[in-house]
């Protein structure tokens, strides 16, 4: 999003629409989206009285608003991108296989550190096809990055930023 007006889709929004647009095949879609979308946390259902989005957790039954706030931020930019698919492309079958270009901002912002080593493999299971460019300062997050996939932006004395690929293995 280019647009400094530009906002995320509700997560909650987008599953109580496509719920009532596809039924069940709108379910199916939600839950794929939603369920191992955060660790320790799978997707229960859709409350229509309360029209809130439930997830099951450790400790019981809880909506998405009452999750932690970066399970909230994750859970909000792949709601939205979804969402945007599925707007884009209604007769698309499986929106998690959309290809395309994703550019996001501090992927990991308030993320808890075991999460932040686990959400590279998160992204290319739940997203196969698409490339994503992220910005991070968590080392946790870098870390997971393979050869050739981690660059630094560096300011040259008065300069514009310059990109340098790092050089070792991340990992390492």
């Amino acid at each position: 999003m280019f647009s400094p007006d530009a906002t995320l889709q509700s997560l909650q929004n987008w599953a109580m629409d496509i719920h009532y647009r596809r039924s069940g095949a709108g379910l199916r879609m939600v839950r794929e989206t939603l369920d191992g979308l955060l660790p320790g946390i799978a997707f229960s259902r859709i409350d229509r009285k309360q029209k809130k989005v439930l997830f099951s957790t450790p400790d019981g039954i809880v909506r998405l608003d009452q999750l932690s706030d970066g399970y909230q931020n994750v859970a909000a930019w792949c709601g939205d991108l979804v969402y945007r698919v599925t707007e884009l492309n209604p007769d698309y079958k499986n929106p998690l296989q959309a290809r395309g270009l994703i550019l996001i901002d501090e992927i990991d912002l308030h993320l808890h550190p075991i999460w932040q080593r686990q959400l590279r493999e998160y992204i290319n299971q739940k997203f196969p096809n698409l490339q994503i460019l992220a910005t991070t300062h968590s080392p946790l997050t870098a870390q997971q990055c393979g050869e050739g996939e981690l660059f630094s932006l560096q300011r040259r004395d008065e300069g514009s930023p310059v990109l340098i690929p790092f050089r070792a293995t991340p990992r390492s």
